[in-house]
């Protein structure tokens, strides 16, 4: 029975060892892929942070671009003052000239072809300005949507770090788990090979425990004999004092006659 609990044992232990070893080859694994894992969250903090600064490129271009467009609204806004100036004047010309009559006939025109250059000036301005105006509002939104791009990216390349800080933690547990995986198994199969070694000495205590019980056996059938040995002996020896009391030789079994010692 002890020898079979031993054997069963060693089987336990030894299914241990090999479950500990697959459980440190599948940590292995596991610690490669984080590490892959690790990797490419790397990579992808580069690449976010790539295009982070280009966000803040495009914002500060936006910005200049915005800043060009008020400019040129300012320098509209002059030229539309300019020909609202010019066609004041044209009109106060053409006014004057019709008051000189036949004489001023001829600046009267040329009055009016400025009024109506100015009036010109004046539409084309104020589409001008409309569409800078456009313009304006277009970087405006643009500059919000680039500034909230950028606050986005920056979320997701904090995000990101953090997911990389965790792989590296998880690849760093992953490691110690391997390891004391790995002194598991080695303890195991330490264990084992003890376990084996015990089993060989019960083997060879019951071997000699056999060997000892057959030895006793037949000792105690050679001391049962000899105490029947013993038994006939002393026997014969009160036959024999019996028959010499009596002065008669006894007769020994087998026809014999008692011999003095040393006869």
């Amino acid at each position: 029975e002890t020898a079979t609990a031993m054997e069963e044992m060693n089987a336990t232990v030894l299914e241990v060892a090999k479950n500990a070893s697959q459980a440190a080859e599948i940590s292995d694994q596991a610690k490669a892929r984080a590490s892959e894992g690790s990797g490419v969250v790397g990579q992808v903090v580069r690449e976010i942070g790539a295009v982070e600064r280009q966000a803040e490129e495009l914002k500060t271009d936006m910005a200049g671009l915005g800043q060009q467009a008020e400019a040129i609204g300012r320098i509209m806004n002059v030229i539309s003052d300019i020909a609202d100036q010019t066609n004041l004047l044209a009109l106060n010309a053409a006014i004057e000239a019709a008051r000189a009559g036949e004489a001023g006939r001829g600046f009267a025109v040329v009055a009016d072809e400025v009024r109506k250059l100015a009036e010109k000036t004046m539409t084309a301005t104020k589409e001008v300005g409309d569409a800078i105006r456009g313009i304006q509002d277009g970087t405006r939104k643009n500059i919000t949507a680039v500034e909230r791009t950028v606050t986005l990216i920056g979320e997701a390349t904090a995000l990101a770090g953090k997911s990389g800080e965790a792989l590296v933690a998880i690849v760093d547990l992953v490691d110690r788990t391997t390891d004391q995986v790995r002194s598991i198994a080695a303890a195991s199969e330490q264990q084992s090979a003890a376990s084996e070694e015990i089993n060989h000495s019960v083997e060879d205590i019951s071997r000699i425990s056999t060997e000892t019980s057959d030895a006793m056996r037949q000792s105690s059938q050679a001391v049962g004999e000899l105490a029947q040995q013993a038994q006939v002996l002393g026997r014969l020896i009160e036959e024999l004092k019996a028959e010499g009391g009596g002065g008669h030789g006894a007769a020994l079994p087998g026809g014999g006659k008692p011999r003095a010692l040393g006869a």
